[in-house]
């Protein structure tokens, strides 16, 4: 028997979600990307006039992924404020992709619809995705991670898999402060890569040691020349004294919860980094994950954040931006335990069902006004802003 046709306005209706929630990120990380502010600051000049190009790699590997990509587009194109801050732009887009392949893969596709219009409209993400600064490949390089831990264990026997994992794993060594994230992610995988490993002929594992190892020589060889062996490794350059190493460790969570840091370059005054809903989020999945404590996505996700404080209250060189991914997880678990509760109130009532989605779906609306008012409007206005944003490029 003939099987019926699908209609094809029925299959275009399943992508149409996924084409929208692309145009709202496109729009939103190109809007005005040369022109929101007057001018450019002083981190900007200082990338700008960074040597780049093969010559520039070789004798400054730090941070290699997004200086890669500026030495391609710097090298192609005339310079201007756009395409200064371009690479920024892609990396945190490729930031967003990984997020939202994460959450799908834990919570399902409404939860990453939902989840990933939070992390696109935070405010945060488009502080350091819009800026050409080396801040977005903190929120690039922890949610990656997270993301090939997971596809390891979900595409079992995969090769190319494998092979990302090891090549990304490598390129975390050349960021300051990651190497420490490389040998815990290492550490934590180390069954599954053997496992893969083991399933590969002998030149697939020579392949896996070249691509894990590949920038470790030149990486370790310049720092020793250059002197900063202290930035790669994400110490401050002179410990102080307990109390206030103590502070920079309690200041971590203050900022994400209560209020912002005093970066102008990075943010609008001392604004909490989470709006209110996003908070009640947070806690909400925090408490869930406590209840599951046991569960080896809550031990990852507790020892990850635990990394990222400590990396972070060091008051080094890694960015306040590695914890902010994190953070958005246990949002996306807050929606994802709501969503699961109200369902289990109401298992047969669609009206009611219907009621809590739209709910959801508002206070969302209401959180990301809030946060796109606060990028787009406000922090560009703020004198601060103009007095940090005054050079030309």
């Amino acid at each position: 028997m003939k099987r019926p046709k699908i209609p094809e306005s029925f299959v275009w209706r399943k992508y149409i979600l996924a084409i929208g929630l692309s145009v709202v990120i496109v729009f939103l990380m190109f809007y005005k990307l040369g022109s929101l502010t007057t001018g450019v600051s002083s981190g900007e000049i200082a990338t700008n006039i960074q040597p780049l190009g093969w010559h520039g790699l070789f004798r400054q590997p730090l941070y290699l992924p997004i200086n890669l990509f500026r030495s391609i587009f710097f090298k192609l194109f005339n310079h201007s404020v756009f395409l200064l801050r371009l690479p920024s732009v892609l990396f945190g887009i490729a930031s967003i992709a990984s997020f939202s392949g994460l959450v799908y893969l834990w919570h399902g596709k409404k939860v990453a619809y939902l989840s990933t219009l939070m992390f696109v409209c935070s405010a945060w993400l488009l502080h350091v995705s819009r800026l050409a600064t080396n801040d977005v490949v903190y929120l690039w390089a922890i949610v990656s991670a997270m993301l090939g831990y997971v596809c390891l264990d979900e595409f079992e026997h995969s090769k190319a898999v494998a092979f990302l994992n090891f090549f990304l794993l490598g390129l975390l060594i050349t960021i300051p402060g990651l190497v420490w994230l490389s040998l815990f992610m290492l550490f934590i995988e180390r069954k599954m890569l053997k496992d893969r490993l083991d399933e590969l002929n002998l030149w697939g594992r020579l392949l896996s040691i070249i691509l894990l190892l590949l920038w470790l020589p030149l990486t370790i060889y310049r720092n020793h020349v250059n002197h900063t062996f202290k930035i790669w490794l994400g110490l401050p350059n002179h410990f102080g004294s307990l109390i206030h190493i103590f502070k920079n460790f309690v200041a971590v969570p203050v900022h994400l919860l209560i209020r912002g840091p005093a970066y102008p370059q990075l943010w609008l005054g001392r604004s909490a980094v989470l709006d209110a809903f996003a908070l009640a989020m947070l806690i909400l999945g925090a408490y869930t994950y406590v209840k599951h404590r046991n569960n080896s996505r809550t031990r990852l996700l507790a020892a990850l954040l635990l990394l990222s404080i400590i990396l972070i209250g060091l008051n080094g060189s890694v960015s306040f931006s590695l914890i902010i991914p994190l953070a958005y997880l246990l949002i996306a678990m807050g929606l994802s335990y709501l969503m699961h509760s109200w369902k289990k109130v109401f298992p047969l009532n669609p009206v009611a069902r219907w009621l809590s989605v739209s709910i959801i779906i508002v206070a969302i609306l209401f959180s990301c006004l809030y946060n796109l008012r606060s990028y787009f409007i406000a922090w560009p206005h703020d004198p601060n802003t103009y007095s940090t944003f005054d050079r030309t490029v």
